[in-house]
């Protein structure tokens, strides 16, 4: 089933959706102040990316289905989304050789352009490996 396209206003609600559990990470992660709705740089940057970093290693199917989210996010057409994936989620990915290798097989073909464009840039000691 085709998923519509995301758009930037209702990323975190798109990202909740599909990551439910992440909500309760909130408090802990970035604070919990009454009438306080984060945005997208907030969430995904400290939220998301923690999640992408420390939870989901150890788990296929979540990776897999981050995989797919991030997809999702480098397809968009909004080019907001593709500037906070450039900045916020693609570098946590990066930020090591297992987690690139990790995540490796769950991930696109924009996500892995992007990735290849960015790695040298911000992390020129992690090896991307070939798609085969």
């Amino acid at each position: 089933m085709a998923q519509d396209a995301l758009s930037f206003a209702d990323l975190n609600h798109a990202l909740l959706e599909e990551f439910p559990k992440l909500r309760e990470r909130f408090p802990a992660t970035i604070g919990d102040f009454p009438g306080w709705e984060p945005g997208p740089y907030v969430v995904f940057g400290s939220v998301f990316t923690d999640y992408v970093t420390m939870t989901a290693l150890d788990d296929p199917a979540l990776r897999s289905r981050i995989g797919l989210f991030i997809e999702r996010m480098a397809t968009s057409p909004d080019e907001d989304i593709e500037q906070l994936l450039r900045v916020e989620v693609l570098p946590a990915v990066l930020s090591s050789q297992a987690v690139v290798n990790t995540y490796w097989p769950h991930l696109g073909k924009r996500t892995k352009d992007l990735l290849r464009l960015l790695g040298p840039l911000t992390s020129p000691d992690i090896l991307l490996p070939p798609d085969r």
